[in-house]
């Protein structure tokens, strides 16, 4: 027998009750009095007489329990089986609904916080994006000033350096035409200073200046293998009828790099200037 939670009685007459606070499952035989199937403390209570013991009626014959029986039973007692656990496990828990909502406010509340603060980190990244964006174009003009700057002073500089370099060859050109004239000029004195004391020079001509023939140099033919630059024509050479300086005392003149033969007989002065020697011919 089945019993929910109330007072019972065994036997037929009065005696023996007992409280069930929860369904619980009872058996026994039928036939068989119902104080025989259970311990000594419900048999009877401290307040009652005995019971009435009556003989048990004969045991009836088994019944044969066909398979659709068996299933409804098997049935019946999973659901109870199961509703047995539900109860308990809602006596366990003891969660109200109340609590249950207030549970489900707060992690709507959490779940919206993560949101926010998902929403704070994606802002953030899109800012250090936007600052390092930043700081490459920084870098970048930066350096392309350094360029800039790096190369208008290289500029500067290579002009500098050009102006001085320009400015030191004017100089140097300036002082060695200075020295080219200074030592025409003391070719020239010397000769005089040789005309002057009658001497006459050997019969080579290995300078520049204008010798007088018979006294500077010998009479005779000359002759000169050039400066050997062909095409410079850097040797230069004149006959002349006088030492005056004026173009009416050239008698021949001419400028040449390769060989040259020229005759002094009945010349005044003879002038050269040039890397070109003149020696006498012999025999001339």
């Amino acid at each position: 027998m089945l019993v929910f939670g109330y007072w019972y009685r065994f036997g037929a007459g009065a005696g023996i009750y007992r409280y069930a606070g929860g369904p619980r499952l009872i058996g026994y035989r039928l036939g068989e009095p119902m104080s025989a199937t259970y311990p000594p403390e419900y048999q009877q209570s401290p307040s009652q007489p005995p019971p009435e013991v009556r003989p048990a009626p004969p045991e009836p014959k088994p019944r044969r329990w066909t398979r659709r029986r068996v299933a409804i039973g098997v049935g019946l007692v999973v659901a109870l089986i199961v509703g047995v656990g539900i109860g308990a496990a809602g006596h366990t828990t003891g969660i109200s609904q109340a609590t249950y909502n207030a549970s489900q406010a707060q992690v709507s509340s959490l779940k919206g916080q993560v949101s926010t603060l998902n929403g704070q980190v994606s802002s953030l990244q899109g800012q250090l994006t936007t600052a390092q964006g930043q700081a490459q174009n920084a870098t970048a003009i930066a350096q392309a000033k350094a360029k800039s700057d790096y190369a208008a002073r290289n500029a500067a500089l290579s002009q500098t350096y050009q102006n001085k370099e320009s400015a030191l060859a004017a100089t140097y050109q300036s002082k060695e035409a200075a020295l080219a004239a200074t030592q025409q000029t003391a070719n020239q004195e010397a000769a005089t200073l040789k005309h002057e004391l009658g001497q006459v020079q050997a019969n080579t001509i290995s300078s520049d200046g204008t010798f007088v023939v018979g006294q500077d140099i010998k009479s005779g033919t000359y002759r000169t293998n050039g400066s050997g630059n062909a095409g410079a024509n850097d040797c230069y050479y004149a006959t002349l009828n006088s030492t005056d300086g004026s173009l009416t005392s050239i008698i021949a003149n001419g400028n040449f790099d390769g060989p040259e033969t020229i005759s002094l007989s009945g010349v005044y002065a003879f002038q050269t200037n040039g890397p070109c020697s003149w020696n006498l011919v012999p025999g001339s």
